[in-house]
Formats: C-alpha cells, sequence, structure tokens
C-alpha cells in the first residue's frame, strides 16, 4: 500500500497571525478616525449653532425695531419695543436673552453684557441707540443697533409717553 501524497494550498499559522494583526491594526486607525472626524463635526455643530443663535437675534431686533413706533426701557435689562398693534419685550441676561409677544416667547442661548441704551432726549424715554456685547465662542462681539425715528414718530412717542 502506498500512501499518495496531495499538497494542499494552505496558510501557516504564523502567516494567519501576521494578516490577523495586520487587519486589527488598519481597523484600530479606521475607528480612531472616525472618532476624531466625529468630535470635529460636533465642535463644529456647536459652533454653527451658536452663530445661528446670534443671527437670529440680530436678525429679530433689526425686524423688531424697524417695525417700532418707540423703544422703551422699563428696568435696567429689559427693552420694550412698542408697536402698532402689540408690544414685546427683550429681557437680556448673562446667559440668555428672552423675546416675548403676547402670542410667543423666543429664548436665544446668548451671554449678552454691557448693555446700555441711549435715547433721544431725557425728557422722552425713547431708544435711538443698543449697544450691548454679545459672546460668541469665546470672543466678546459688540452689536450695535439704531432706531432713526421720524418727527411724526418722535411727536406720538411723545404722546404714548405722557398718556
Amino acid at each position: 500500500m502506498t500512501l499518495i501524497k496531495i499538497r494542499i494550498g494552505a496558510f501557516t499559522v504564523m502567516e494567519l497571525v501576521i494578516s490577523l494583526m495586520i487587519s486589527s491594526i488598519v481597523i484600530g486607525i479606521a475607528y480612531y478616525s472616525w472618532l476624531l472626524v466625529g468630535r470635529q463635526f460636533a465642535g463644529y455643530n456647536d459652533r454653527s449653532q451658536v452663530i445661528n443663535e446670534y443671527i437670529m437675534l440680530n436678525k429679530a431686533l433689526e425686524t423688531d425695531i424697524d417695525r417700532a413706533v418707540l423703544l422703551r426701557d422699563s428696568l435696567s435689562d429689559v427693552l420694550c419695543i412698542q408697536m402698532k398693534e402689540e408690544s414685546i419685550q427683550y429681557v437680556f441676561n448673562e446667559d440668555h436673552v428672552v423675546r416675548q409677544g403676547e402670542a410667543f416667547a423666543d429664548t436665544f442661548r446668548l451671554g449678552v453684557k454691557n448693555i446700555s441704551f441711549e435715547r433721544v432726549h431725557d425728557t422722552l424715554h425713547a431708544i435711538k441707540k443698543l449697544k450691548m456685547s454679545v459672546s460668541l465662542n469665546g470672543e466678546d462681539i459688540e452689536m450695535i443697533i439704531q432706531k432713526n425715528y421720524s418727527a411724526v414718530e418722535l411727536m406720538n412717542a411723545e404722546k404714548i409717553v405722557h398718556e
């Protein structure tokens, strides 16, 4: 009886261990890269949300002030915007701004400080300039919004104030 030797093409154990080690290194690098990209995207998303909040606050303030008949400050950090049909209040806090009307309330998560109001005249408590610092991603940005009153609006504001 003769033994027939048939040779089967296969890998040795050493070759399998080396290929397993190389593939685990490649998978580890790919996983670490995926985590790094995910963290950078999350940071970008956070910065983008803060900038979006700033843009929305700026747009809301500009729109409301442009449509306003009269701007007044009722307390130290509260801006009252009197319009023909309604009034809107902005309450400025250190970590957020609340915009409140009769049928809505908006909150902007922005740090606001150094708020100052410039009046048209001391007797007429109408505000013509709003100036404040907004913290945007660790950087303070100065926001200035002005209201240009017409003569008719100033005369009507005087009537509103004296009522």
